[in-house]
């Protein structure tokens, strides 16, 4: 009995060895966000980016999947129609920016028509690592239901280069 018993913890023990951390986890660790809306923080868990050289048109895209500000869920996709080598430290791309935020369970959103003002500057391009720095200036929309809404701060995107 106390074999068997041995045995089954040392299967046990080896399980949980092999299934912990692993470096093929996308955790998207070491990317950092400080992006507010309206001044509270938007809690980043994973965000996403492609960047397709064939094209110009919506060439990069990126996407912020479950993000929260308020104890509500947020999610934003986003697209640059420009070349990422077109691009520098402190390029303004603010006419670049195509833009859909859903917030408040879906019931409040803005999209690119709802541009009023604002920035959207490049704040840091790394090709070699493959992470964009997007800098959040004073961007100011007006959603569905007639209310501001202001984005402020960074959110580094890792991407990947489809081929």
């Amino acid at each position: 009995m106390k074999k068997n018993l041995f045995m089954l913890f040392a299967v046990i023990l080896t399980a949980c060895v092999f299934a912990s951390c692993s470096k093929d986890d996308d955790d998207n660790s070491g990317t950092a966000s400080s992006l507010t809306m309206n001044g509270e923080a938007i809690k980043v868990k994973s965000i996403e980016g492609e960047y397709d050289p064939s094209t110009s048109f919506r060439a990069f895209t990126f996407w912020v999947n479950d993000a929260s500000v308020i104890n509500t869920g947020v999610y934003i996709q986003g697209t640059l129609s420009t070349k990422l080598e077109n691009l520098s430290t402190g390029s303004d791309i603010t006419s670049k920016l195509g833009l859909l935020m859903e917030y408040n369970s879906g019931d409040e959103y803005i999209t690119d028509s709802d541009f009023r003002s604002g920035n959207l500057v490049v704040q840091n391009i790394d090709t070699s690592k493959k992470v964009l720095t997007l800098e959040f200036k004073n961007l100011k929309y007006t959603n569905n239901l007639k209310k501001e809404v202001v984005l402020n701060g960074t959110l580094t995107i890792p991407y990947k280069i489809l081929e």
